[in-house]
């Protein structure tokens, strides 16, 4: 680029300053080469800061896409990958509840229980599973006088409609009596093992593990060992 160019594109630059700037300034007004140089070096000028821009705002776009891709490859492995293992999970726990899951249906009690009809009635509406009936009915009798095995029953029916913390806190009511302590231990467990606490049903399974006299001892140790393997 020859000194005439470099003049002008410092003219047009701005960075012509002083008695350099009134001169060119002086000789532009005559020169009419000079000013079809200036029109001619405002054009290419203007064409090469376009063309730095777009291939700017193109390599900005191209790195938003490259990030945009990652992400959604990341996302869709995690998909891929936690699926299965939710699935699994989901099964695991219908694999253990089907084996180890028996629903508990209250016995009278003379000592507890004053209306053996009731009783009647209570067992054939949690057998048909209707238990929103059974649970009003168990509210009741509770309401009125203190039964650990309604607690346990209530307990039952709380599982079965999926209103967990409620469950726990029947069979945690129950396990006051030693006579039905194994029965809610037992029960407690299964509640966590439906919502997939595993921890947690391990801790009620403890006691009857401990406690070679309960008649949930063997099943506790083999629930303890199944919720070991199967939740490696």
């Amino acid at each position: 680029m020859d000194i005439s160019k470099q003049l002008v594109d410092q003219y047009i630059a701005g960075n012509l300053k002083g008695q350099a700037l009134l001169d060119f300034k002086k000789r532009l007004e005559s020169d009419t080469q000079l000013k079809e140089m200036v029109a001619e070096r405002r054009k290419v000028l203007s064409g090469q800061s376009s063309s730095i821009t777009s291939t700017a705002k193109k390599g900005g776009i191209a790195k938003w896409l490259i990030a945009i891709g990652i992400v959604g490859l990341i996302a869709t492995v995690l998909f891929f990958t936690l699926k299965p293992a939710q699935k699994a999970k989901k099964s695991l726990k219908e694999d253990i509840l089907t084996e180890y899951y028996e629903a508990y249906y209250p016995v009278f009690s003379k000592e507890e229980n004053s209306d053996a009809v009731v009783f009647t009635k209570l067992n054939g509406l949690m057998k048909a599973k209707k238990y929103e009936a059974a649970i009003s009915i168990l509210e009741e009798e509770l309401a009125v006088k203190k039964a650990s095995n309604l607690n346990l029953a209530l307990g039952t029916c709380y599982l079965e409609s999926g209103k967990y913390n409620k469950a726990v806190k029947q069979f945690k009511t129950a396990k006051e009596n030693v006579l039905y302590q194994d029965k809610a231990y037992w029960y407690t467990a299964l509640t966590y093992v439906k919502e997939g606490k595993w921890k947690k049903a391990q801790k009620e399974l403890s006691p009857l593990i401990a406690n070679a006299q309960s008649e949930f001892h063997q099943k506790a140790k083999d629930l303890s060992v199944a919720l070991d393997n199967k939740g490696k």
